[in-house]
């Protein structure tokens, strides 16, 4: 097999394990074609010329209209985000199959820099709010991605040693408000 044929072969390994990660099962209804829907991430409008559902990570997928009828019957997408929103635990769980801290490495490491930013930062907070108080809370992996987030979103550089002590402070307070936390300290 020649060098052209092997790296060929590294990408679709690689694009497959992506394709057929967690995130990108459809978790709204497949639309007709030439439809109009709305994400239930952004709410912003979506037409497509293929039967269209939108993943996890809020990518258009292609889909069949048969799977609605077993999946999404009585699907609405207020009342759908607006249950998982204010129950933090079960939207981790039942998106992103984080149901322990245990999840919590391969899934900050792996899965959610590929989501889009805001995403990333409800997640974060989500993460802390459940996962902060266990004693194999990855600290040093969650700073690392606040420290990537706050330059991404604010373009903030953050100091790993600071944030580590700030964010621990904040668990022995049992703060949850890391972000409004860590903007009205770094961001003005």
């Amino acid at each position: 097999m020649n060098n052209k044929n092997k790296n060929k072969n590294k990408n679709n390994s690689i694009l497959n394990k992506n394709i057929n990660s967690n995130t990108d099962h459809c978790i709204t209804p497949c639309y007709q074609k030439n439809t109009i829907f709305y994400s239930p991430f952004t709410y912003l409008p979506n037409i497509h010329n293929k039967n269209t559902c939108i993943t996890l990570n809020n990518y258009l997928k292609d889909c069949n209209m048969e799977d609605n009828i077993n999946n999404f019957n009585n699907y609405n997408i207020l009342s759908n985000v607006s249950f998982y929103i204010n129950n933090s635990n079960t939207f981790l769980s039942y998106f992103y199959n984080i149901n322990n801290v245990n999840d919590l490495p391969v899934f900050m490491n792996d899965t959610i820099e590929n989501l889009p930013i805001y995403t990333q930062k409800r997640l974060l907070q989500y993460i802390f709010e459940n996962y902060k108080n266990n004693v194999n809370f990855p600290i040093h992996i969650f700073v690392t991605k606040i420290i990537n987030l706050f330059y991404k979103i604010y373009n903030v550089k953050l100091d790993l040693h600071k944030i580590t002590k700030k964010i621990n402070n904040l668990i022995v307070n049992n703060n949850n408000d890391i972000f409004i936390y860590l903007s009205n300290k770094y961001i003005n």
